[in-house]
């Protein structure tokens, strides 16, 4: 069982740990924008050194420990660690970031405008058509289907949705 925290002050062991470096790769700065710290079991086991990128928009940021990656949500990307090899890739979305809902089957991903769906090796499945230009949210899963809405006129201009589970295609409903 894994567990994973925003490091704030490191201590002993977390300072010692060689970290997984996440982000910009090529970069002057010497320290991480954000560092997550892994337990496994409640003993420390992995630390993960995020670098922004610096023309992304960050409102919002979401970790989660998710099949067997952490998955971090962070500007305009998702980055997956998986926790197993310490191998990492990252996906850049369309516009920022906005959130994350885990279930058992996949892992729905949202940003500004679309929703993304990743099956359980973090491997992407569909992304959608816009849904919105300001915000996406997840409301409720099922096996068949994903309700949400988008904001098209921000500020409070949200338009429902429902798509299929398989493929993020809209289900309309009958005339």
């Amino acid at each position: 069982m894994y567990s994973v925290a925003l490091g704030r002050h490191l201590d002993t062991p977390w300072q010692a740990m060689e970290p997984i470096r996440v982000g910009r790769t090529s970069t002057t700065a010497n320290e991480a924008d954000k560092v997550f710290v892994v337990c496994a079991e409640d003993r420390p086991f992995a630390r993960v050194d995020l670098y922004q990128h610096r023309d992304d928009y960050y409102g919002f940021e979401a970790h989660a420990i998710w099949s067997h990656y952490l998955v971090i949500g962070s500007g305009h990307r998702v980055h997956f660690i998986d926790l197993r090899d310490r191998s990492t890739s990252e996906f850049e979305l369309d516009s920022y970031f906005g959130n994350l809902s885990a279930g058992e089957a996949r892992l729905l991903v949202a940003s500004a405008q679309r929703l993304f769906s990743f099956d359980r090796d973090g491997v992407l499945e569909w992304r959608s058509a816009m849904l919105g230009i300001d915000g996406v949210v997840v409301e409720s899963v099922t096996a068949t289907e994903i309700v949400g809405c988008g904001e098209w006129d921000p500020p409070g201009g949200w338009q429902s949705f429902r798509l299929s589970a398989s493929n993020g295609v809209e289900i309309l409903d009958p005339a």
